[in-house]
């Protein structure tokens, strides 16, 4: 049997192995669309006030070299808020934090998208002033 994909993508996880039978809906592999690649960010929340959705954005991969993009979403909550284990302060103490702000960045289109990977880390450079 042959796959075809109703998107254009690079397959980045083989999920099945020649041979092996599929359930139906069962996946077979993983693919992802670098015409629709993104990245996400937390920024403290001292410095969320400055960030405005259309800022350009320069993002730098660890394993080397640079993608444009653009800041999309800038959340209206802490990341702290859906943390799988929130913080409780049952003692009544308080030490103030300061939190997170998740963003979301849009890439620009590029031919070094395909240099990154899906969950590499990065290091954004936001433009505000």
């Amino acid at each position: 049997m042959t796959l075809k994909a109703n998107a254009v993508g690079t397959v980045v996880r083989i999920t099945v192995d020649p041979g092996d039978y599929l359930a139906p809906g069962q996946g077979a592999v993983a693919m992802v669309d670098f015409s629709q690649a993104w990245v996400a960010a937390n920024v403290e929340e001292t410095s969320a006030g400055l960030l405005r959705p259309g800022q350009p954005v320069s993002v730098s991969i660890d394993e080397g070299g640079e993608l444009s993009g653009r800041v999309e979403v800038v959340t209206q909550s802490a990341a702290s808020q859906f943390a799988l284990i929130p913080s409780d302060n049952a003692a009544g103490n308080f030490t103030k934090v300061v939190q997170r702000i998740p963003i979301h960045i849009a890439l620009d289109a590029s031919p070094r998208l395909v240099a990154l990977r899906l969950g590499q880390s990065v290091v954004v450079k936001i433009r505000v002033r």
